[in-house]
């Protein structure tokens, strides 16, 4: 399985934990290595994703196995090429929105190629199914949708003190008697920015960012000029019960998603969602998760939709479900029953390995 770096995002502590659970034997390796802080523990073929050095070691690495499996659009490219010149069949898994990240210069030869060449891709909902198969001639045989699945006895809440968490966080913000979080990476496309202005013109709302990305001094900048008391910069987390256990709504703003493992890690912790209506969320709130889904992204919708779920007797109006239904769609481990069942069909038609070179 390749992913493009060791850093601690969505799509790669997936890969890490469906290999635990596959019956497959799986090597795990990254393209290139990270410079943030508490990677994952994988190894880094090389420098960058196509150094000289990587790319031959890739492509030893797929001579060794049955099937090579890229995660996210920064794999594809020289994961196919490695697969395909020692006749081992690959797996393409869109980690997001192909509506979105396919609009770039030359799509159809520097993605579409590789696409129509993979035994399989798998898309995160129905809706981007599609989008590949339509935008990129892809065979809809070899199109499968496989969900965002989490390993749930990682995020558990339940693990913590959750009242002595609340207690020493409420003593530290007078005034403050709800705590919306924010999980993710500080980019762009987050729109972190839109949270931080909603909580900002609530003075009893304050707001907990775990996580960290380039947009992180602007955003503290940001906090300090309009609600410094009220606004936390936890950094990069590796555990999240704790933050969860501290937060009343997590609150996703982003442009694009696919589906949001966060919003589905929220839900199992009981803790409602106000997200944007992007990618996949809509079809994950439908699912079990309780939250809102929010059509008008700016600062006053994002307040309104944080309003309904937080000033009480709103909860009526929220969507719901079980932690039943949430873990029959999107436990870890009822995911990899599916992705054995794909990986094996992909196996079979592997040819005749070739030595590399």
């Amino acid at each position: 399985m390749l992913i493009a770096t060791p850093e601690r995002r969505g799509a790669e502590q997936f890969t890490v934990d469906l290999a635990c659970r596959l019956s497959c034997t799986t090597t795990i390796r990254a393209l290139a290595p990270t410079s943030t802080g508490a990677p994952l523990p994988i190894e880094a073929l090389g420098r960058s994703r196509f150094a000289p050095a990587t790319l031959k070691a890739l492509r030893s690495l797929a001579a060794q196995h049955d099937v090579v499996v890229c995660h996210g659009g920064a794999t594809l490219i020289p994961g196919a090429a490695a697969a395909r010149s020692v006749g081992t069949p690959y797996v393409y898994r869109s980690v997001g929105d192909p509506a979105i990240w396919g609009d770039v210069a030359l799509a159809r030869l520097r993605i579409g190629q590789p696409l129509r060449g993979a035994a399989a891709v798998v898309a995160l909902f129905a809706a981007a199914r599609r989008t590949l198969i339509d935008r990129y001639g892809l065979r809809p045989d070899r199109v499968v949708v496989l969900p965002n699945a989490v390993e749930p006895g990682r995020i558990d809440r339940r693990l913590v003190d959750h009242a002595e968490l609340r207690s020493k966080l409420d003593s530290t913000a007078p005034g403050v008697s709800k705590w919306v979080g924010f999980v993710g990476a500080l980019s762009e496309e987050k729109r972190v920015h839109l949270a931080v202005e909603a909580v900002a013109s609530r003075s009893d709302w304050g707001l907990l960012i775990a996580g960290d990305g380039p947009e992180e001094r602007w955003l503290r900048s940001l906090a300090d000029y309009l609600a410094p008391e009220r606004i936390r910069f936890l950094g990069r987390r590796s555990e999240l019960a704790e933050v969860f256990a501290m937060m009343d709504v997590l609150v996703l703003p982003s442009r694009t998603e696919g589906i949001p493992a966060v919003v589905i890690e929220a839900a199992m912790n009981r803790v409602p969602v106000v997200a944007t209506n992007v990618g996949g969320v809509a079809e994950t709130m439908a699912n079990g998760v309780e939250g809102v889904l929010v059509d008008d992204a700016s600062v006053g919708g994002l307040t309104r939709a944080l309003a309904s779920v937080l000033d009480g007797p709103a909860r009526t109006t929220l969507i719901g479900g079980s932690k039943e239904q949430l873990l029959a769609r999107y436990d870890i481990a009822q995911a990899a029953l599916a992705w054995d069942e794909l990986l094996a069909k992909v196996a079979a038609t592997r040819t005749a390995p070739s030595r590399p070179s």
